[in-house]
This record gives C-alpha cells, sequence and structure tokens, in this order.
C-alpha cells in the first residue's frame, strides 16, 4: 500500500470522496492525520506551530488549516498518541506477536487454502494479522523471505492459537451465515408529500398573531394556510418533533391571553375550539363575545423539503433502505429531489468568504450528485422490490387508512454512508413545491449508526 502525503484541503476531499475514516495522532508540535483506503494511505501534517520552509504550503496556509481543523474535527474523533503500540490495526506477524504479549490478549486465527488470519481484540480495537504458506509478491516492504520466516515461525507456534472454525465447501469457498447487526437503529418517517399541513421541516413559526374575526364570533382566520399538524397523527413520532429553537410544532390558541384547549381527535368532541389546518381557521365550539382578543402561536408551511439530519456527531449514518409509501389514489404533479448536503466551512473551507465566487459561512453544499424521480418508471427503476398491497383499514377515521396503500423498496447492497464529518443534512423534496394528488405518499429511511466510533480504522 502506498503512502500519499496530502495538504489538508485535499486530504479532506479524499475523505469525504471515498468515505473513508481516518485516525488523529499528535506530538507537542503537530497533528498527524491518516486515512487508508482501497489502494494507498493517506497521510496528512498540520502544525501547531511553525511549519517548515515549503515553496508550496506557507505557514499562512497551515495556520489556516490548523484554525478549521481544531474547530471542525479534533473534538469529534478519538485522538491516538505516538506512544500508542500502533494507529493502524494491521500488523505485520513479529508485532502482532509482542503486542499480543504484551497487552496479554488471546488471539484466534482462521485458516484459508492459501493463508493464516490472525486477530486478537482487547476491549477497543481489534488488531488483526495475515500470513501467507506461499510466498507472495512484496506488499509495502513486505519481502518474500520474510513471508517464508513468518510462516515457518507461525507452523511451530499456532498451538499457542485458538483456532477458529470455519465452514468450508467442497471447493474450499468458506460458509457464512448473516445476523442481525447490533448497532443502534433509527428509523426516519418523512412528510406527506400530498399534504402541506405536515411539511413542518421549513416552516416559520408565528407567535401571538391577533386572528381575524370572521364576523360570527365562531371562526377566526389567520394570515397564512396550511398550518403545521401535529395532532392529527398525520407525522409519525409527532409527539416528540420540535422545531430547530426547542419549540413545539402543536398550535397555541389564547383568548384575552388565557389558554384554550384544541378538541381531542380520540373524543371528537368537547375542548374549545377545532382548526382547519389547510384553511388557516381557528373554530370554537361557542361564539365569543364581540371583543374578545384572539392570539394563535402556529407554524405555517413553507416548502416541501424534508430533511434528516444524523443524531449523531461521532458516528457515521448508514442508510440501509428506503421504503416508499403511496395511497392508490396518488397523482405524481412533480418530480421528487434526493440529495446529500454538508456544510462548506467543513467540506471547502477554501471557498468560504463573502467576495465574488465565494461561499457564505454556514452554507450547505451538494456532496452527492442530486438524484431526480420525475416518472412511475424512475421509481420502479430503482425499486428491488415491493410488498403486497396493504387494503384499506379503518376508513372513515382519522387513524385509518382511506384507500390501499403500495409499497416499494429501495434495498441497498451496500448501505450508502453519510459521512458524519461533514455536519451532513439528507434532504428529499418536490421539485417545484407542487404537491401530490391523492391521499398520501411517504418515504421512510430504515438507517443504523456505524458500528465504531470515527477515528478508529
Amino acid at each position: 500500500m502506498q503512502i500519499v502525503k496530502l495538504y489538508w484541503t485535499d486530504f479532506k476531499m479524499v475523505v469525504l470522496e471515498q468515505f473513508l475514516d481516518y485516525d488523529i495522532a499528535q506530538t507537542s508540535n503537530a497533528y498527524e492525520i491518516r486515512a487508508s483506503g482501497h489502494h494507498n494511505q493517506y497521510k496528512c501534517v498540520i502544525y501547531k506551530g511553525t511549519a517548515p520552509n515549503d515553496a508550496l504550503y506557507s505557514q499562512l496556509q497551515n495556520n489556516a488549516d490548523k484554525d478549521n481543523f481544531e474547530t471542525y474535527y479534533l473534538n469529534f474523533y478519538s485522538k491516538l498518541s505516538f506512544d500508542s503500540v500502533n494507529a493502524n490495526i494491521d500488523l505485520r506477524y513479529t508485532q502482532f506477536k509482542s503486542l499480543v504479549n504484551y497487552k496479554g490478549l488471546n488471539p484466534q486465527y482462521l485458516e484459508y487454502p492459501e493463508s493464516y488470519y490472525l486477530f486478537a481484540f482487547d476491549g477497543s480495537l481489534v488488531y488483526r494479522c495475515v500470513i501467507y504458506k506461499t510466498p507472495h509478491p512484496t506488499i509495502d516492504g513486505y519481502t518474500t523471505e520474510a513471508m517464508i520466516a513468518d510462516a515457518a515461525d507461525f507452523s511451530y507456534s499456532a498451538y499457542a492459537y485458538n483456532k477458529s472454525i470455519v465452514p468450508m465447501s467442497a471447493s474450499g469457498v468458506m460458509r457464512v451465515a448473516t445476523e442481525k447487526p447490533s448497532n443502534t437503529k433509527y428509523t426516519f418517517s418523512s412528510i406527506n408529500f400530498c399534504d402541506k399541513t405536515t411539511w413542518y421541516c421549513q416552516s416559520l413559526r408565528v407567535v401571538d398573531e391577533i386572528a381575524t374575526d370572521s364576523g360570527n364570533h365562531t371562526t377566526y382566520s389567520l394570515a397564512h394556510q396550511y398550518i403545521i399538524d401535529m395532532f392529527h397523527g398525520k407525522i409519525t413520532r409527532e409527539d416528540h418533533i420540535l422545531d430547530s429553537a426547542g419549540n413545539s410544532y402543536r398550535v397555541t390558541v389564547k383568548v384575552n391571553d388565557v389558554v384554550k384547549t384544541e378538541q381531542d381527535p380520540h373524543y371528537s368532541t368537547g375542548g374549545d375550539y377545532t382548526i382547519d389546518y389547510a384553511l388557516g381557521h381557528i373554530i370554537f365550539n361557542t361564539a365569543l363575545n364581540a371583543n374578545d382578543v384572539v392570539k394563535v402561536t402556529y407554524h405555517y408551511e413553507n416548502g416541501s423539503t424534508y430533511i434528516i439530519t444524523p443524531p449523531s456527531e461521532t458516528h457515521d449514518l448508514s442508510v440501509d433502505s428506503i421504503d416508499l409509501q403511496v395511497s392508490s389514489d396518488l397523482v405524481i404533479t412533480d418530480s421528487i429531489c434526493y440529495q446529500v448536503f454538508g456544510l462548506v466551512d467543513v467540506v471547502a473551507p477554501q471557498l468560504v468568504g463573502t467576495g465574488q465566487g465565494q461561499i457564505p459561512s454556514g452554507t450547505m453544499i451538494p456532496l452527492n450528485e442530486i438524484t431526480t424521480y420525475k416518472t412511475f418508471l424512475d421509481y420502479l427503476n430503482d425499486t428491488q422490490l415491493s410488498y403486497p398491497v396493504y387494503p384499506a383499514v379503518s376508513s372513515g377515521t382519522w387513524r385509518g387508512s382511506p384507500t390501499e396503500i403500495y409499497t416499494y423498496n429501495l434495498n441497498y447492497l451496500a448501505a450508502e454512508v453519510v459521512p458524519t464529518i461533514a455536519h451532513p443534512e439528507i434532504r428529499m423534496w418536490l421539485e417545484h413545491h407542487t404537491p401530490f394528488g391523492g391521499t398520501s405518499a411517504n418515504a421512510t429511511f430504515f438507517c443504523q449508526l456505524s458500528s465504531k466510533a470515527l477515528g478508529y480504522s
């Protein structure tokens, strides 16, 4: 594996493009950041103080890289010291033996037709080593002579290792069985692209707006339509969703500064008022006095973008599959777009600024190509399977589904990993923000957090 030395800006782009994890090691003078790809090992050095004279890398650039690294990266990763046995857990046999003896580990090995695979676990890292039964071409300075010597040495000491039994076919192919991962699972349920009263992610909040009496002292109008409805089960886990400032999306209605109660849909009676969320009307059960003042705090829709923010700052988010659920009466009136965005300050700090051609700090920029579903065939072409049709259930009640539901699964053979280092957002939106016709169109994202903390290889 070839070692490629890069400056910080180039190093970050390689890590983002190849979705690599990396390790941080530091001395009193510098940070050394390393990442292993399929064919190369990448290395970057950022100096804490004075950088060596380099015509291509100025002290000013080093200082800018140091500020960016310490602000956005250093605290999100487990830091390794040069006193560690080895930041890279893939070891040569002599190193592996020394580490096992030093830490008192219980090593095991798997035997394959051409090699032995040795491994040991110390509670946080898995140390690995490969010994070839027959010499291979030189690998990173691992000579043929050294391979022969290691194979001979291991053949005498293998009794000290616990051999893991690996089922093999008659042709020598390893038999495997799958099991569910123990990673933390997250399921994200989107807005309903047919119903603007569910489009909460970009909605705007209004506090204590004085509603307008229609004249009958019963119906009061708001300045906006399509009020976000977080009370009637339209959005999964709606009781726990808050806006970016920590405010509930539930509508608050006050009459003469006394909070009133919305009718509970479970009972369909009682309470002080109901809401027509689409029209933006507050409808009281009994008429108010002409001089009563009605104040309403609410959120109203401001676009169809649905946003997923990874729940961890130290683990990547893996999107394993997506289910698309649509009602049988769906009318496709717009294109759905899907893309991952990252913070420009982290992804491309060299572009941050206020001048011509620069991007303001805090802007989210695309990390991958946009995927656009224009027609129903686009959805089918990206689908790997579908489920049996779900019949209408409890039709006519707010808890039911009035139509049949069709479900299509985008089950990725290789998970789409969203790198947390970019402070990312997964976005799905209607291109022209025109709601679909029909009852419902939702997406469910089945995700899990990476099983290892970032900063370990």
